[in-house]
C-alpha cells in the first residue's frame, strides 16, 4: 500500500491509501489459468470434447466466481479533511467505474479515535469518527488499514484542522519543559520577606567588623604547626 498526503490549501487536506495494481491477480488467479490452459490443451490433443466433465465445469466456475470478487476489491481510499466544515471519505474499486463517498459534518463529529482490532492472525490499529446519532463508529479506512505510524499522521492533522487541536496524543517536547522550567525559575514566590533598611545597614556594620579582623599569617601559621610536631 501506498501513503500519500496532499495539502490543497491552509483549511483542506486529503489522505490517500492506494492499493497496488499487481495485488489485482495473485498467484492462484494464475495457477487458475494455467490449469484451464492445460485442460484445453489436453482435450484438443485426444479430440475430446470440453464440457463433458465435471472438473472442466467446476473449473469454469472457479474462474469466474474469482472474477466476480475482483469487483470488490478496493483500489483507494481517501480522507478529505476541511476545516470548520467536516471530513469525506472515498472510496474507489478496480473494476467498478462507480465511487462511494460519505460526508461527515463537523457539528456531529464528537470524537475521533484511534482502536485497536484484534483478528485471527495480527492486531491492527484503526482510525474511527464517533457521530451523533449512530450506534457504530464509521472508520476512516474500512478495507485499507495502513500502519500505525502512517495512521497517527493522519490523526493529528484531522485534529488539527478538526477541532483545532494539534496536540492530542503528542508527547511534550523538551522544548515545552524548558520553557516550563525558566517560568517557574524567573517567577519570585509572593511570601519571600524583603529587607528593610535597618536591616541592611546593620548586615553592613557586620561585615565591615568581620573584615577589620587580624588575619594570620603563613609565618604564624607554620610556627603553629612547628610547636605542635615538637610537642
Amino acid at each position: 500500500m501506498e501513503y500519500s498526503c496532499i495539502p490543497i490549501n491552509n483549511d483542506v487536506r486529503e489522505y490517500k491509501i492506494s492499493r497496488k495494481d499487481r495485488s489485482l491477480i495473485t498467484y492462484f488467479d494464475l495457477f487458475l489459468l494455467f490449469t484451464f490452459i492445460c485442460t484445453v490443451v489436453k482435450h484438443q490433443f485426444y479430440c475430446q470434447s470440453l464440457f463433458k466433465s465435471f472438473s472442466t465445469y467446476f473449473l469454469v466456475a472457479l474462474i469466474l466466481f474469482r472474477f466476480y470478487l475482483k469487483f470488490f476489491i478496493v483500489k483507494e481510499e481517501s480522507l478529505i479533511v476541511i476545516r470548520e466544515i467536516g471530513v469525506q471519505l472515498k472510496r474507489k474499486y478496480f473494476l467498478r467505474p462507480s465511487t462511494v463517498v460519505e460526508f461527515i459534518e463537523k457539528s456531529k463529529i464528537e470524537q475521533i479515535v484511534i482502536n485497536e482490532g484484534i483478528t485471527k492472525h495480527n492486531v491492527i490499529f484503526y482510525m474511527a469518527f464517533i457521530v451523533e446519532g449512530k450506534n457504530k463508529m464509521i472508520l476512516a479506512f474500512e478495507e485499507l488499514i495502513p500502519r500505525i505510524d502512517t495512521l497517527l499522521k493522519i490523526y493529528k492533522g484531522t485534529q488539527s484542522l478538526i477541532f483545532n487541536n494539534p496536540t492530542t496524543m503528542s508527547i511534550p517536547s523538551s522544548n515545552t519543559a524548558t520553557t516550563n522550567t525558566s517560568s517557574s525559575t524567573n517567577s519570585t514566590p509572593n511570601n519571600l520577606n524583603t529587607p528593610t533598611l535597618s536591616q541592611v545597614n546593620q548586615n553592613n556594620n557586620n561585615n565591615n567588623n568581620n573584615n577589620s579582623l587580624p588575619t594570620p599569617t603563613m609565618s604564624s601559621t607554620i610556627d603553629d604547626s612547628e610547636d605542635f610536631n615538637l610537642k
